[in-house]
């Protein structure tokens, strides 16, 4: 059964004599700096695996001139324990959590001895390869907590790969 046409997501297209009521300029010019200086930290602490991020997806997916393919933003959300199974091999995903008025939170590392619960500050950064830790994250009791997440994305990887032709 096809759905009616007042059903259907029709995909919102951004032309040059457009205006931009998303605001998708203003977000890029807010994100830009703090996905740099991610992106900075993650190179200096990860030179192998942020030039692999570099070096397998196309520059045209890579967000605002650094090496994540993908980037979230969340306002008070809390994970239940998983794997970030859709990151690329051998990637690094960087998270930044920011706030000041916030308590819960914590990001929550299982390993072998238990779990670590990592505190953090008014900004702290995290940085691992979150494909293979079994991780999450409390529930914000009350405040506001934001992180913003970047990462390389193994569908952007196999499609830079299977359709542009990129060899590894």
């Amino acid at each position: 059964m096809v759905p009616s046409i007042n059903k259907c997501i029709v995909p919102y297209v951004l032309t040059n004599s457009a205006k931009d009521p998303l605001g998708i300029a203003l977000q890029e010019e807010l994100l830009k700096p703090t996905l740099q200086w991610m992106w900075e930290q993650t190179q200096e602490a990860f030179p192998v695996e942020s030039g692999l991020m570099l070096s397998q997806i196309h520059s045209q997916y890579h967000f605002l001139d650094t090496g994540f393919s993908k980037v979230s933003v969340s306002l008070n959300i809390g994970a239940n324990f998983h794997y970030d199974e859709r990151n690329m091999e051998g990637s690094i995903c960087t998270i930044l959590v920011m706030g000041k008025a916030f308590e819960g939170g914590e990001q929550v590392v299982a390993h072998e001895n238990g779990c670590t619960v990592i505190k953090h500050g008014d900004k702290t950064l995290f940085m691992g390869d979150y494909k293979h830790l079994y991780h999450g994250v409390l529930p914000i009791v009350y405040g506001k907590r934001v992180a913003i997440i970047g990462y390389a994305s193994q569908d952007v990887r196999k499609y830079c790969e299977h359709v542009l032709g990129m060899k590894h």
